[in-house]
């Protein structure tokens, strides 16, 4: 075998094993799964919570939603500590006469570890999301929280304000509703109506 000959060979073994690295490299990109990239949309379903006479708007949210808190820097190091992911969110709102205004919310967080400890931290600092509340001892499973925030009197559009809180493995569901003339009984209906599809 001429030198030449060599030559030519040996560049063209070193250009085939190149390539095949590169080969291996781009299919190992390929094909790695989506699903072990971190993602801050959780993947969850929300309850087809509906209310006649209500416009219904679909979202996401991230640990911005602390700034929703008297107190955001206090929140945002609750959810961090939680090991909070990300959430989903259905609001209604219109000017229905018990109903004005429903959020529901799915708090997903990375063990139900981290989802019972936001919900200790909810039920001690809820007077930060809602204002100052009482707990109400209703007719609802005993996992369930019920709060509600009544007018002070100091403003005249001020309106009550219930907080409804539960948990189901790493997921923290709550609703917030209120309006002029909402009461308990169809807060409870709504808040059994939507348990039953978390």
């Amino acid at each position: 075998m001429s030198a030449r000959t060599q030559h030519r060979w040996v560049v063209g073994a070193v250009w085939l094993i190149l390539v095949a690295l590169v080969a291996c490299a781009d299919t190992a990109t390929v094909s790695s799964p989506a699903s072990q990239q971190p993602s801050s949309t959780p993947d969850l379903a929300m309850p087809a919570v509906r209310i006649p006479g209500l416009h219904t708007t679909n979202t996401t949210f991230d640990a911005t939603i602390a700034e929703e808190s008297a107190h955001p820097d206090t929140m945002s190091a609750a959810l961090q500590q939680a090991g909070f992911v990300g959430g989903v969110e259905r609001t209604l709102t219109g000017r229905r006469a018990v109903f004005s205004r429903v959020v529901v919310r799915g708090w997903v967080f990375s063990s139900p570890e981290g989802a019972t400890s936001f919900v200790s931290w909810l039920g001690a600092n809820a007077p930060d999301l809602i204002g100052q509340e009482k707990e109400l001892h209703a007719s609802l499973p005993s996992d369930t929280v019920l709060l509600l925030h009544s007018p002070t009197g100091c403003c005249h559009e001020e309106v009550p304000i219930y907080l409804a809180i539960w948990q189901r493995g790493p997921v923290v569901w709550t609703i917030r509703a209120s309006g002029a003339t909402i009461h308990t009984a169809p807060v409870l209906a709504l808040v059994r109506s939507t348990q039953k599809e978390t």
